[in-house]
């Protein structure tokens, strides 16, 4: 187990994209608090750095999922089969994860909300899974694609409007000062809120409910591993998981669009995510 941590921890595209966030956060966190003048990203240099970084991050894991999602050959066995454009994406999370996103948002005013740590926690334990590091094997690759690539459509407009979040008091200050920050901000409201009940609310629970997590478990029956059991079962529970959480947050983004139906300001803006 130590062994294979320490291969994780090593591989290249693990330790290249993760040390490769750390460094444009640090180098983005530079210019907005020392190079730029003044206003909110000089206030909130750290958030605002992790905010650009999580942009690119997004669009990119996006594009790359849906090519191979949509576009690529379909595997025949999406849990034993090796997708290697899966395994790809699902070492880039593991190194987004453990060297910038998870550490960054332990430290960063704005950042640490408790459920979405575990969240952040919870997707590196899956990807991890998914790399194989308890098992002789990656498992379950092909479905890299979809929960760590495509799924993801809605959490690039998310990053735009968790700028302008009233709890970023800098940053909620400054946008109401400009009517097209202003008009640019709910534009991103409106698409996250329809990005989101598409992927996370029909396309996600459709795919962990009726065909991941019946893969996986029928996966269990094909294997005498007890490390490969052990994986299954545990993607099995965090699909789960995963899936509850996806309604939850729908569930408050649902009561916020309500409020404002209503004609009721919101307290707070959409909650999440990704």
């Amino acid at each position: 187990m130590l062994s294979s941590l320490l291969e994780l921890i090593s591989d290249p595209v693990v330790l290249g994209w993760g040390l490769g966030c750390t460094v444009v956060q640090g180098l983005s966190y530079l210019l907005f608090s020392k190079a730029l003048p003044d206003g909110p990203w000089k206030k909130q240099p750290s958030f605002t750095a992790h905010q650009f970084v999580a942009f690119i991050m997004m669009v990119y894991c996006f594009a790359f999922g849906a090519k191979i999602w949509f576009i690529d050959p379909p595997c025949e066995d999406c849990i034993f089969d090796v997708s290697e454009q899966g395994l790809f994406l699902s070492k880039i999370v593991i190194g987004g994860m453990l060297f910038w996103d998870i550490p960054v948002g332990l430290v960063s005013d704005g950042l640490g909300d408790p459920i979405m740590l575990a969240h952040h926690v919870g997707l590196l334990l899956v990807a991890s899974l998914t790399y194989g590091v308890h098992t002789s094997q990656p498992i379950g690759t092909c479905y890299a694609a979809f929960f760590f690539g495509v799924i993801e459509l809605s959490s690039i407009p998310l990053a735009i409007v968790d700028i302008f979040h009233p709890k970023q008091v800098a940053w909620h200050d400054w946008h109401k000062q400009y009517p097209f920050i202003m008009t640019l901000n709910e534009l991103s409201r409106v698409v996250f809120v329809l990005l989101y009940f598409l992927t996370r609310m029909v396309y996600f629970p459709y795919m962990a409910l009726v065909r991941a997590i019946p893969d996986y478990y029928g996966g269990i029956s094909k294997t005498d591993e007890t490390g490969v059991k052990v994986t299954l079962w545990s993607i099995v529970v965090f699909c789960v998981l995963f899936t509850c959480l996806q309604l939850y947050w729908g569930s408050l983004i649902i009561r916020q669009v309500q409020k404002a139906l209503a004609g009721d300001k919101p307290k707070t803006d959409e909650t999440k995510k990704d």
